[in-house]
């Protein structure tokens, strides 16, 4: 069998013990199941944007290089991960999306290694704001990015939206054909019994918690089906006024519960998930819903149409608008079987398709495939 010697470059946001525990970014999970994965095949370089060691946490060939601060990690990993991977003659260098794209020309200019870009969000898509500067950092994102991906060999795509930005980017590698990965835990179910109507999510405009609230009250839902409940969950600027709108409404059982670090329990004592963003590049807290058996109503926007099958597992609605989002949602709440037909159907699409290890292993053999020549 022939080795596989690979970089994994990840940025840290809370301590890896952490998000094992299921707090943190469940994404940093993700990244920690390929970086299990590739270290069964060889050598693994983990490159971190933190100081934490996490030698005592890894495989045993598997070595963790700290870059100690997000301001190195940003503007001298590229010199830094260069060195190791000439140094340790790595095959690959393994980026995932976010600020460590600022490297990826850089180290593929200093090293041999061929580099993969694990690309679930776009940089330029995460500046929300409508002022001067966001729109400069917007301009300059986006010329960035595309820039990067005209020079990636490898990309993993997650979404239409990436995808058709890739190839406008004048790019020259391989795609890999993988979905969005997320962590599967099998031992969660939703409770179809109940109706209890879910939303998850940080508390800010982009999310657009308010309008699930006012969804709620003024296309009826409460009306129509009085003993179902509406849970929100989450942190953030707007958590005061959503806490206030709920308490005001009283009568319209709508729960503010702030953050929460047991997501799944929480959805498996729901039956419905919503999701009211104006934008999701690939929706993590969608696929989590999914994945525990729930179906899903949601906004038709950026990347959610490759991941709610509309009339299968869920309802897309085209419009921000109370009474249009809340008639697939009655519509849930009237059939307990319908709420059990999406959200076994959903739940398979995410065990088939969406489990982050089973990618993992996938990218491997596709990688030792493509370099036997067998494709």
């Amino acid at each position: 069998m022939s080795v596989i010697n690979t970089g994994i470059v990840m940025g840290i946001h809370t301590s890896i013990e952490k998000t094992l525990e299921g707090r943190g970014s469940l994404n940093r999970v993700v990244h920690y199941s390929a970086m299990e994965a590739f270290a069964k095949e060889g050598n693994v370089l983990l490159f971190t944007c933190d100081r934490k060691n996490y030698t005592h946490i890894l495989p045993d060939n598997c070595k963790h290089v700290p870059l100690f601060s997000r301001f190195v990690y940003i503007f001298l990993s590229w010199f830094i991960i260069s060195i190791y991977a000439n140094k340790h003659r790595l095959d690959y260098l393994y980026y995932f999306s976010g600020s460590s794209v600022f490297g990826i020309p850089f180290t593929g200019w200093l090293s041999k290694a061929k580099v993969i870009h694990y690309s679930d969000c776009l940089l330029h898509t995460s500046v929300h704001s409508d002022n001067i500067s966001s729109e400069i950092k917007r301009w300059f994102y986006f010329r960035l990015e595309r820039y990067v991906y005209s020079k990636l060999d490898y990309i993993i795509i997650c979404s239409t939206e990436i995808y058709d930005f890739t190839m406008s980017s004048n790019f020259k590698g391989a795609i890999i054909p993988l979905q969005k990965s997320i962590v599967v835990n099998p031992h969660f179910h939703a409770d179809h019994s109940t109706e209890r109507v879910i939303w998850i999510g940080r508390l800010e405009e982009i999310k657009n918690p308010i309008f699930a609230i006012l969804m709620w009250i003024y296309g009826g839902v409460y009306k129509e089906h009085p003993d179902a409940e509406l849970v929100v969950i989450g942190d953030g600027s707007l958590y005061s006024t959503c806490k206030q709108m709920a308490s005001v409404h009283g009568d319209a059982s709508i729960r503010v519960v702030g953050r929460q670090h047991n997501i799944h329990e929480w959805l498996s004592k729901s039956s419905i998930f919503i999701s009211t963003s104006r934008y999701e590049s690939t929706g993590d807290a969608i696929l989590e819903a999914m994945s525990v058996g729930l179906p899903v109503v949601a906004l038709d926007t950026g990347g959610v149409k490759n991941i709610v099958r509309e009339g299968s597992t869920g309802y897309l609605v085209g419009e921000d608008n109370y009474i249009s989002f809340s008639k697939p949602v009655n519509e849930l709440l009237s059939s307990r079987k319908l709420r059990e037909r999406m959200g076994k159907r959903g739940q398979q699409i995410v065990f088939n398709e969406h489990d982050s290890l089973a990618n993992s292993l996938r990218l491997i053999e596709f990688l030792k495939n493509e370099r036997n020549g067998w494709i």
